[in-house]
């Protein structure tokens, strides 16, 4: 009877060793599929941004805090888990459509803080770090359309 419940234990014993050896291993190894994990914050809190992804990295841009409407821009790199603080979009806003294409990227209308359905459209060029404003969505020169 000894013999068995010193095998049972010499068995526990090393079955808890080597799921040890195992989770030790596991928490240095690559991330995990189907898990959560915490990484780096926003240096903003912010909701009702866009975010877009362009050669690897995260783009958050614009949003509003629960203040007002912000034109904040930062990237995200998942291969160091940092944020970098890049050229503010020049017209702050929320609510808006945004889009990637050819490296660069586009954000379409939205709302500011007092205007609702911006025809503004901007261009970030992330290898340039600058905006540029192109024409609005309608080809006219209204920045805005007033809430009805």
């Amino acid at each position: 009877m000894n013999k068995i419940i010193i095998s049972m234990m010499l068995f526990f014993f090393i079955n808890s060793s080597f799921a040890a050896a195992i989770n030790s291993v596991s928490a240095t190894s690559e991330l995990v599929e189907n898990s959560w994990y915490t990484k780096e914050s926003m240096s903003q809190a912010r909701s009702r941004l866009g975010v877009v992804a362009v050669d690897g990295k995260i783009y958050a841009i614009g949003g509003s805090t629960f203040e007002t409407v912000v034109g904040t821009n930062e990237r995200y790199d998942p291969k160091t888990d940092t944020w970098t603080p890049l050229a503010s979009m020049p017209t702050p806003r929320s609510n808006f459509g945004i889009v990637a294409c050819q490296n660069k990227i586009y954000c379409i209308g939205g709302s500011s803080f007092t205007e609702h359905g911006l025809l503004i459209v901007e261009v970030y060029d992330p290898v340039a770090n600058s905006w540029s404003t192109k024409a609005s969505s309608l080809g006219v020169e209204q920045q805005y359309v007033p809430v009805l």
